[in-house]
C-alpha cells in the first residue's frame, strides 16, 4: 500500500466519533453493503476508512466535522462530505492551518 493511500486511511471508529456517526456505522455498512463514498477496508479483525485527499486535509488541518440533521443550516458549512445519499458530514473552520 502506498504512502499516499496510508495517509488518507484511518481507524473506523475514529472517522466515527470525529464525524458524529453511531457506534459501529461502519461495521453495519459493511455487513449491509451500503454503497458509500470511500472504502472500507478490513485488517487483523480492525476496520479502516479510506478516505479522499480532500477530506484528508480538511481533518488534517483542523476543520470541525459533524454529521449534518435535516435542520442545521448547511450554509454555515465550508465543505460538505457526502457519504451517502442520506448522510452528509459538514467541516467548518475554527482557526485551522493552511490547506497545502
Amino acid at each position: 500500500m502506498s504512502t499516499a493511500t496510508q495517509s488518507n486511511m484511518f481507524l473506523a471508529s475514529y472517522i466515527e466519533k470525529r464525524f458524529g456517526l453511531s457506534a459501529g456505522y461502519f461495521k453495519r455498512a459493511k455487513r449491509q453493503n451500503t454503497k458509500l463514498e470511500l472504502k472500507i477496508i478490513e485488517q487483523y479483525e480492525s476496520l479502516f476508512v479510506l478516505l479522499s485527499d480532500e477530506t484528508t486535509d480538511l481533518i488534517k488541518c483542523g476543520y470541525i466535522s459533524l454529521k449534518i440533521n435535516q435542520d442545521d443550516c448547511v450554509d454555515l458549512f465550508d465543505y460538505i462530505y457526502t457519504m451517502t445519499k442520506s448522510t452528509h458530514i459538514g467541516f467548518y473552520r475554527d482557526n485551522p492551518k493552511e490547506l497545502k
